[in-house]
């Protein structure tokens, strides 16, 4: 997967593309979307997605799908949003969460996310900087699948973040995120 964000005035544009699997079955995704402020408290943005699953002999899926979100800071370390992504080809899922940053080394959140004919979810993490550069991540969630830890290091505008889960059928699914960012 991969994203850039541009900044545009109060806000920025974003885009996304994404492939998972391999040749006999793999989902792909590409995404525009913008987001911006709306005001000291209200930040929202819209984001817009072609996805497609394609199946080696079965063929493939394709349509459009759009999230939506609205995230308000009702004080300086509290921060609440609510999110929707609809696709056709599936039911409207709804998530809603809370954060709350007791510093600026140490983040608590919880998320608790609603399909159409799912029961309701629940997801929370934290994430603990030790030393400017480094800092250790855990998150537990009502499915097992979303279970997961990882360790962060941060140089200048750089962050990487390898991480692992642990799938019940799948075993440990490990994960690398890099995130360049200038101030």
């Amino acid at each position: 997967m991969a994203m850039a964000a541009v900044p545009a005035g109060a806000g920025a544009f974003g885009l996304q593309v994404m492939r998972i699997g391999n040749s006999a079955y793999y989902q792909q995704r590409a995404g525009v979307a913008y987001g911006r402020s709306a005001g000291s408290r209200v930040d929202m943005g819209l984001q817009f997605n072609y996805e497609s699953t394609v199946i080696a002999s079965y063929g493939t899926t394709a349509a459009f799908s759009v999230a939506g979100g609205i995230l308000y800071h009702p004080g300086k370390q509290w921060h609440v949003g609510i999110r929707m992504y609809y696709y056709s080809q599936a039911p409207v899922v709804y998530s809603g969460g809370v954060g709350f940053e007791a510093s600026r080394d140490f983040l608590l959140s919880a998320e608790v996310m609603k399909a159409a004919n799912e029961a309701a979810w629940m997801k929370a993490a934290a994430c603990y900087r030790i030393i400017p550069q480094l800092a250790l991540q855990l998150g537990m969630a009502s499915r097992p699948p979303f279970h997961r830890a990882g360790v962060i290091y941060h140089l200048h505008a750089l962050s990487i973040m390898i991480a692992a889960g642990f799938h019940p059928q799948l075993g440990i699914t490990p994960s690398t995120t890099i995130i360049w960012q200038r101030d």
